[in-house]
């Protein structure tokens, strides 16, 4: 399709709202009923006996498709959020990566209506409803840890493998060397950790040895 229509739809086909709070998400909290499950386990085979225990999740949601339910897109003010303006495809300014980029993510199609106001702000919408959900399900994992006692001998480290460039340079999704695509949250909280801001560079790959260091444990050999 000379370059077009690779990657996706721009966003358009997977905007969809479930109604009511019929989550789109049920993967996810089918894995994490299950873990919490676990947390909340008082026999020698759950959380509460374990020193020390780790837990771990990767979830598929805040990521393309964009869905979500009436529920979740409810706490999002969509009069408050914005959207890019795009140039015009044949502008001369737009770097050739970009052009590259928008025309494999299906967002540089003249047949479909992607340059307007109402289909960013939808994706962007959806998108921040995913969070919303995305923080529901931090908050389960939060309220099993504090019920079981556990708090004071537990460390919550969040984080994600990508953004999301949120119609920003004419596309969506990640693949791309912008800040909005690699740029990813990396929170860590518990005892022992004061509340502040790390201004130096971080990277995934410090994860690691930082698990390996909290659970008081030698670290690998180089």
């Amino acid at each position: 399709e000379g370059g077009f229509h690779i990657w996706g739809d721009c966003g358009d086909g997977p905007v969809r709202v479930n109604k009511g709070n019929q989550s789109a998400h049920m993967n996810d909290w089918t894995t994490l009923d299950q873990a919490v499950a676990w947390v909340r386990d008082t026999s020698r085979d759950g959380a509460v006996a374990k020193q020390p225990f780790f837990l771990y999740q990767g979830m598929n949601i805040v990521h393309p498709p964009y869905v979500t339910d009436e529920g979740h897109l409810a706490r999002i003010p969509r009069e408050k959020v914005t959207a890019p303006a795009w140039p015009a495809f044949d502008d001369p300014k737009i770097h050739p990566c970009d052009l590259q980029a928008s025309m494999k993510k299906g967002c540089a199609r003249h047949d479909l209506s992607l340059n307007t106001t109402d289909h960013k702000v939808s994706v962007r919408t959806v998108y921040y409803a995913m969070i919303a959900e995305f923080d529901d399900m931090v908050g389960e994992y939060m309220r099993a840890v504090d019920d079981m006692g556990l708090t004071d001998r537990t460390i919550f480290i969040v984080s994600s493998d990508h953004g999301d460039m949120q119609m920003e340079h004419m596309q969506y999704y990640k693949m791309v060397a912008y800040e909005a695509s690699t740029h990813v949250p990396l929170v860590i909280a518990g005892p022992g950790i004061g509340h502040h801001e790390v201004q130096t560079l971080t990277s995934l790959v410090d994860l690691l040895p930082t698990f390996v260091e909290l659970a008081g444990a030698a670290s690998p050999p180089r």
